[in-house]
């Protein structure tokens, strides 16, 4: 959040006063905006200081909420990317995205066209974001789609539980095997390091939760039948020997 900050009270005084005008053109604008466009140092402060108790007071609270769902829906996309390549994972991005070849068509609030030129596009799953994507209005920009982070992913149920017995990254490890997959795949699914990866790896095969199996220069990792029913939540009430 330090960094967000430092970069908002960075921005040029110019930029600031053409992105307030585009936002107040039905009505004149607050007098703290007005000073914000003017370069008020005063104004940045207090705007500063606004952003910081914001944050504090509700976001802090709801940090683990937001990020396990930007977590989640990225690794299950990633999934779709590594086992579909592109075309699974434009397809089934967002129900506000649709992908009709050459063209990503959002319900975007207004009419318009982004023409990419051999440029990419960074596409942002944002928790905050809802109904409708957004991009940037400066098409000057490096072209950014935000689009909203499903507040669902594969395996959300079955993690109630497994985080305190495991740790949470690790939980996350078992539950995005459940179809098997490399390190470096498992490591793009759970947004960790290769490194890291091989790690939980290790410990979830110590445990008899998961087999490695080497096929040429990979290592395969696999749920096993008791790795499963973990995962899936089906031996709920065992661990005491009931």
């Amino acid at each position: 959040m330090e960094i967000a900050r430092d970069l908002i009270l960075a921005t040029p005084t110019e930029r600031v006063r053409a992105e307030l005008a585009a936002c107040c053109t039905q009505r004149k604008p607050p007098d703290r905006l007005r000073r914000l466009a003017e370069g008020d140092r005063a104004a940045r402060q207090e705007l500063d200081a606004a952003l910081a108790v914001y944050f504090s007071e509700l976001l802090a609270p709801q940090r683990r909420l937001i990020d396990d769902a930007v977590h989640n829906h990225r690794a299950h996309h990633s999934r779709d990317l590594l086992e579909g390549g592109a075309e699974r994972l434009l397809r089934a991005l967002s129900p506000c995205i649709r992908w009709e070849p050459p063209t990503l068509i959002a319900d975007y609030p207004r009419d318009g066209d982004l023409h990419l030129r051999g440029r990419g596009i960074s596409l942002i799953p944002s928790f905050f974001c809802t109904g409708r994507p957004i991009t940037l209005i400066d098409p000057g920009l490096p072209p950014v789609l935000v689009y909203p982070a499903s507040r669902r992913s594969d395996g959300a149920d079955t993690l109630d539980g497994l985080p305190e017995l495991l740790g949470r990254t690790r939980a996350m490890a078992l539950c995005a095997l459940s179809s098997p997959c490399s390190t470096g795949e498992l490591a793009v699914r759970i947004g960790v390091s290769i490194a890291s990866a091989s790690k939980h790896a290790s410990v979830l095969r110590r445990a008899r939760l998961i087999t490695s199996t080497r096929r040429g220069c990979e290592v395969v990792h696999a749920l096993t039948p008791l790795g499963r029913e973990v995962a899936q939540g089906r031996r709920r009430g065992s661990w005491c020997g009931e």
